[in-house]
């Protein structure tokens, strides 16, 4: 904005204004969790011949995570003594991977399943100082803060699954 014909200011050096929107794909996981996979051996073996058992159980309906992603921020420079960066972001997560059991009554499989959406926004602060700038030397300082709120907003099928001592529940 510094840059603009119409702005103008004895104080401000540097001014920007930065603003992103977008979707990332992640699948953590190789194709065969999907289609599933067979062990072949002799040791699954019929009247002689070698034979094959399930390894991992197929989803066909497994999809990859989906992040939509929002980021707003502005930086502004008072004539090399201080600089001052704010951003805001928000992200939210779906089809989110995780292992859930098949049937706990007949096995203690477990397959990966989309299992929800999750949320994950905060803002971040930073604050420079230039405090000395000399051709051999220079001295700068930088505070910054950040502030994050990470929320489940959704399980499917009311699905509960744990990640540590933490268990997720609708």
């Amino acid at each position: 904005i510094n840059t603009e014909r119409w702005f103008s200011s004895d104080r401000i050096s540097r001014l920007k204004l930065k603003a992103s929107i977008g979707s990332a794909g992640n699948s953590r996981l190789d194709g065969s969790v999907a289609t599933g996979t067979y062990q072949y051996g002799d040791s699954y073996s019929y009247m002689g011949v070698s034979g094959a058992v399930l390894g991992t159980m197929p989803n066909p309906g497994l999809s990859w995570e989906t992040t939509l992603q929002f980021n707003v921020g502005v930086r502004m420079e008072l004539k090399n003594i201080l600089a001052l960066e704010v951003e805001y972001y928000n992200y939210n997560t779906s089809d989110l991977l995780s292992k859930v059991y098949v049937s706990r009554t007949i096995s203690d499989d477990r397959l990966y399943a989309n299992v929800g959406a999750i949320r994950n926004q905060g803002v971040e602060f930073n604050l420079t100082s230039y405090n000395i700038h000399r051709r051999d030397f220079s001295w700068t300082t930088t505070f910054n803060a950040s502030h994050n709120d990470n929320k489940i907003t959704k399980l499917y099928n009311g699905v509960t699954t744990s990640f540590g001592d933490t268990v997720w529940a609708e």
